[in-house]
């Protein structure tokens, strides 16, 4: 009976828990089987298997809130992404045809920044408080709970922004720059606090969700080069180093 470390610690005092010492995991079907039947103190079970000679052990869990949303819109997926504090699962989820566009068709340049997190071409803002974030992370000890509860913050406050900027501007088609590699070359242009406000920046997780979120409403999402984009004029396409 899969039960939890606590109630078998009660049972047989030598049982031990399972730690994990690596890193991040990818474990398909033949490694990992999801188990939905509901089992005592927990909602489902993860069985672990094949990983070593004759290691087997079951992973109780329980579902929350945003797991039932999923699992209710699409399909769990057969693989998992096992890591030393969490389990993740993924879902296939049937959003619809993205709609043509037309001529009418609402089309959002967005600029993201540490100041701001998002800037839209019509002149709206989503998360203008993302910068005192970032410098509460950059001042706490790395590996800490504490920095890791910072980042879990961020990332909460860049979910939020990106949600309420596809429910308020609706937009059909979202374009932004593709930011890559942006702490390169920088030790000889940016002090050491704008270097590390950068790297705290956390913009490839911000991008990902706005692509997750863009897909799950039938928004069409393009990036563009960011080579110039900031000395070139919008109107006639000049580029001058002076227009920054």
């Amino acid at each position: 009976m899969v039960q939890s470390y606590k109630s078998n610690l009660k049972l047989n005092p030598k049982h031990k828990l399972p730690t994990h010492t690596g890193r991040k995991a990818i474990l398909a079907e033949t490694c990992a089987l999801y188990d939905d039947t509901k089992i005592k103190e927990f909602d489902f079970c993860v069985k672990i298997h094949s990983i070593g000679k004759g290691i087997v052990f079951n992973i109780p869990l329980h579902k929350h809130e945003h797991f039932n949303k999923l699992n209710a819109e699409g399909k769990i997926s057969k693989s998992i992404i096992l890591a030393k504090d969490y389990i993740q699962f993924s879902f296939k989820i049937d959003a619809g045809v993205k709609p043509a566009l037309k001529k009418s068709s609402k089309i959002i340049g967005l600029d993201t920044g540490i100041n701001n997190l998002i800037t839209t071409s019509e002149g709206t803002f989503y998360g203008q408080h993302i910068k005192s974030l970032i410098e509460s992370i950059i001042n706490k000890k790395h590996g800490s709970k504490n920095r890791r509860t910072a980042i879990r913050r961020l990332r909460h406050t860049i979910d939020e922004s990106v949600r309420d900027f596809i429910i308020q501007d609706q937009p059909d088609l979202v374009i932004i720059e593709y930011l890559k590699n942006i702490t390169k070359n920088t030790r000889s242009r940016l002090g050491k606090t704008s270097r590390r406000l950068i790297g705290a920046w956390n913009v490839s997780y911000f991008l990902r969700r706005l692509k997750q979120r863009c897909d799950a409403n039938r928004v069409r999402f393009a990036t563009v080069s960011a080579k110039n984009t900031s000395i070139t004029c919008s109107k006639c396409d000049h580029t001058d180093k002076f227009q920054r």
